[in-house]
Parts: C-alpha cells; structure tokens; sequence
C-alpha cells in the first residue's frame, strides 16, 4: 500500500476545505433564557457538493435528528447561519 506523502495530504486536506461549510443556530427557551442568559449556541459540521448545477448543503444524518429533536421538545431555533470561508 503506498503512502500518501505530506505534500500530497497538504493539497487533499485543503481541496476538502474548500467544501466545509460549518453552520451554526441557537437554541432557545425561556428555561434556557432563565438559566444562562442568552440562547445556546449550536454548531454544525457540513459540506457542499454541486450536481447538475444544483448546489446542496450535506451534514450527518444524526445532526438533522437533533434539530428535529430539539423543535420536538420545544426549543426555538433561532439565527442559523452558513460560515463560508
């Protein structure tokens, strides 16, 4: 098996990079209004891919069951944004 040089992994890791898109929300309640003062902030992991010219934002399955849990349980979901670098 041949190894992947450092020069090589420096070009792939930056190629991935340039699809990270991260985005983050905050979740908010009166209970965590009360309790901390201001809305907890949620990031996320995602990443961006292009098919036929139609642009999609990806993350993993288990961060869109969270958001559907906690609107599920009540929580607001405030102020999303898309962090592009």
């Amino acid at each position: 098996m041949a190894t992947l040089s450092l020069r090589d992994f420096h070009g792939a890791a930056r190629y991935a990079l340039r699809h990270y898109v991260p985005f983050s929300y905050y979740a908010r309640s009166p209970e965590i209004m009360a309790k901390e003062g201001i809305a907890r902030p949620c990031v996320c992991s995602a990443f961006v891919i292009a098919v036929d010219s139609r642009w999609f934002l990806v993350t993993a399955g288990h961060v869109l069951d969270d958001i559907e849990a906690e609107r599920r349980s009540g929580l607001e979901l405030v102020r999303f944004r898309l962090w592009d670098g």
